[in-house]
C-alpha cells in the first residue's frame, strides 16, 4: 500500500506550530527571575515575539563550553555541533517537538513499499552561494554523505541507493526501514549543502557556510566565536526575528555565568551546580527542559566477571542513583535506569527494572550468587572536576556493597581510544542521544554496535531493533522500543546509567522563541530579542 505524506501548508517552525510548547513562566516582558521547567515535548521562551514584536536589527548570542569539532556537516562526529550546524543548514526533515518527522528541503514523500522512500523537494530554495536546491543537489548530498569521506556513512548505511527521477523527485531505496531513514534526515546527515561545495577540502566550510538555512556563517574565530547574518534569500522569511547570531565560546564557568548576568550574552549554558544561582541573577530565567541527556557507565560485558548479568545486576543495585541526583547534583539530574527520558517515544514507561534499584543486600546477594564476592573493576574517567567528583561518589557507593572501583583518570581523546580498542572495563561519561532512538539501540547495545566492542547483546535484540526501525510514525514504533527496552534491562546491559539530565540555559528576558526539542538540543530558527530591549 502506498502511504503519502504532503505539507499541507509551507513550513512554518515557530511557537505557534509547536502544538506541545509551553510557555514558561518568568519570562514575560516584566523584570524578575525564574524557572521554566517542562517534561518531553518542547520548551520555549513565550510565544511568537509578543507584544511590540522582535527587533529585526538586533543580534541574539550565546555562550557556550566550547565550540563545534567541525563546520563541515559530513565531518561531524559529534552531536555537540548540532546548533552551530542547524544555524545555517537546513535538513530533508524535521522532527517536531513530539518526535514525529515533518517536512523540511522535502515538502513531501510516498513509500510506495517498505523498502522505496519517494521524495518530493522544495521549489524556491536558495543555497547561500545563489544556486537552487534541485532533486541533483540532493542526491550529491546523499550520496557524498554515505561515502567514506563522510563520518556520518554508518547513519545511512540502510541506504542502499539513491536515484534522480525528476527535476525536483529523489527515489532513495533502502534495506533496514523506512521510520528509522526519514529520522536519520532530521539530523545531520539530513543536511543539504551546495553541490558546488562538495568535495572543497580547502576549509572554506569551515570559513563560510553554504548551506539553505535562515542564518549564514560569516566569521569563525577559533577559540572564541561564530558570527552569522540573516539569510536574505530565505525560503520561510517568517521564521527569521534576528538580524544575526554569535555562538560564543566561554570555557570558565564563572566567566560565562558573569557574561549573562551583565547582559553581554542573552542566553548561557549552565551546569547543575549553578541553577540556584543564575535564578537570583535579575532579569534572567532558567531554561530546565529534560532532554535525552545522561551520566551514565559504559561496561564492556565480555570482560572477566562484567560479562555475567549477576554482576552487572550487583553494580546497579549498589548505586543510589537518588542520592547522585538529587544530592551531588542538587536535583538537577533525575534518577533513572533509562537512556531516554520520560515523555520521550522512546521512553518507557512500564519498564520493569526491579531488580536495577538500589539495594545493597540484594547487590551483596547478586554477587555472591555469580561466585563474585570482593569483585573488582576499572573505570576510565575524563579529566573533567565534576564528572571527577561523580566519579567518586560511585565508587563509594560500590564500596558499600564489597565492589572495588578502581578510577583511572585520562584525557577524553585517551579514553574514547581505550574504549573502542575494547581496552577499558568501563568509563563514567555524559550520554546525548541522536536523532533517532534506533539508531542509539543498535550503537550501544547490538552485538555489531559501533559502541559496542563487547561484541554481547542482550538476546535477539538485533532482530528487535530491525523490527523498530520500520514504521515511520513514532506513536507505531513506541510500542517496540519497549520491548527493546525491557530486554535491556532484564539483562542489565550497559551502559548503565545514573539520571537523566536538563538542557539548562539562563536567558535574559528580552530573548523570544528559543525551542528545545525531543532530542535535546535547541533551535535558533526562530530565536529574537524583543523590540525596545
Amino acid at each position: 500500500m502506498m502511504r503519502r505524506f504532503h505539507a499541507r501548508t509551507p513550513l512554518r517552525i515557530t511557537v505557534l506550530a509547536a502544538a506541545a510548547s509551553i510557555a514558561l513562566a518568568g519570562c514575560g516582558g516584566g523584570s524578575g527571575s525564574g524557572t521554566g521547567e517542562q517534561t518531553g515535548g518542547a520548551a520555549q521562551i513565550t510565544d511568537e515575539c509578543g507584544e511590540g514584536g522582535c527587533d529585526s536589527n538586533a543580534v541574539a548570542s550565546w555562550a557556550y563550553s566550547t565550540l563545534p569539532s567541525t563546520l563541515v556537516p559530513y565531518r561531524s562526529s559529534d552531536a555537540l555541533d548540532i546548533p552551530f550546524l542547524f544555524a545555517a543548514y537546513d535538513r530533508l526533515t524535521y522532527t517536531d517537538t513530539k518526535g514525529e518527522i515533518q517536512p523540511m528541503l522535502a515538502k513531501s514523500w510516498e513509500t510506495p513499499d517498505d523498502e522505496t522512500l519517494v521524495m518530493t523537494i522544495r521549489d524556491g530554495v536558495t543555497f547561500h552561494d545563489g544556486a537552487a536546491l534541485n532533486a541533483g543537489a540532493v542526491k550529491a548530498n546523499l550520496d557524498n554523505t554515505r561515502s567514506a569521506k563522510s563520518t556520518l556513512a554508518s547513519s545511512l548505511a540502510s541506504i542502499t541507493s539513491v536515484e534522480v527521477t525528476g527535476d525536483m523527485e529523489v527515489t532513495v531505496k533502502v534495506s533496514g526501514g523506512l521510520g528509522s531513514v526519514l529520522t536519520t534526515l532530521s539530523d545531520r546527515p539530513g543536511i543539504i549543502i551546495s553541490p558546488k561545495a562538495i568535495g572543497d577540502d580547502s576549509g572554506a566550510l569551515e570559513r563560510k557556510s553554504v548551506g539553505a538555512g535562515p542564518y549564514v556563517l560569516v566569521e569563525n574565530r577559533p577559540g572564541d566565536r561564530l558570527v552569522y547574518e540573516r539569510f536574505e534569500d530565505y525560503w520561510n522569511p517568517q521564521t527569521q526575528h534576528a538580524a544575526g547570531l554569535e555562538l560564543r565560546m566561554i570555557a570558565d564557568d564563572e566567566a560565562r555565568y558573569r557574561a549573562l548576568q551583565s547582559g553581554d550574552v542573552h542566553i548561557a549554558h549552565l551546569r547543575e551546580e549553578a541553577v540556584d544561582r543564575v535564578e537570583g541573577f535579575p532579569g534572567v530565567t532558567v531554561l530546565k527542559e529534560s532532554a535525552p541527556r545522561s551520566y551514565f557507565m559504559a561496561i564492556n560485558r565480555s570482560h572477566p566477571g562484567l560479562d555475567k548479568v549477576e554482576v552487572r545486576r550487583a553494580i546497579n543495585q549498589a548505586i543510589n542513583r537518588d542520592g547522585i541526583a538529587n544530592g551531588l547534583l542538587q536535583g538537577q539530574c533525575v534518577p533513572s535506569t533509562q537512556l531516554f527520558q520520560e515523555g520521550h517515544p522512546a521512553y518507557n514507561e512500564n519498564l520493569d527494572d526491579e531488580a536495577l534499584q538500589y539495594d545493597v543486600d540484594a547487590a551483596k546477594k547478586s554477587l555472591a550468587d555469580a561466585g563474585e564476592t570482593g569483585f573488582r573493576f576499572q573505570m576510565d574517567v575524563p579529566n573533567i572536576p565534576s564528572v571527577t567528583i561523580l566519579a567518586e561518589a560511585v565508587q563509594a557507593d560500590l564500596k558499600a556493597a564489597g565492589i572495588t572501583l578502581d578510577l583511572n583518570i585520562v584525557e577524553v581523546p585517551a579514553l574514547v581510544e581505550r574504549w573502542d580498542r575494547g581496552e577499558s572495563d568501563s568509563y563514567l561519561g555524559g550520554f546525548l542521544a541522536d536523532f533517532d532512538p534506533s539508531t542509539v539501540f543498535a550503537s550501544w547495545f547490538t552485538a555489531k554496535g559501533a559502541s559496542n566492542p563487547s561484541g554481547q547483546e542482550p538476546s535477539g535484540l538485533t532482530e528487535l531493533v530491525r523490527q523498530s526501525q520500520q514504521p515511520s510514525s513514532m506513536a507505531e514504533r513506541a510500542p517496540m522500543f519497549e520491548q527493546i527496552t525491557q530486554a535491556i534491562a532484564d539483562d542489565a546491559a550497559a551502559p548503565l546509567v545514573l539520571c537523566t539530565r536538563y538542557f539548562l540555559q539562563g536567558v535574559r528576558e528580552e530573548v523570544r522563541n528559543i525551542q528545545v526539542f525531543p532530542h535535546g538540543q535547541p533551535d535558533w530558527r526562530s530565536v529574537g530579542l524583543a523590540t525596545g530591549a
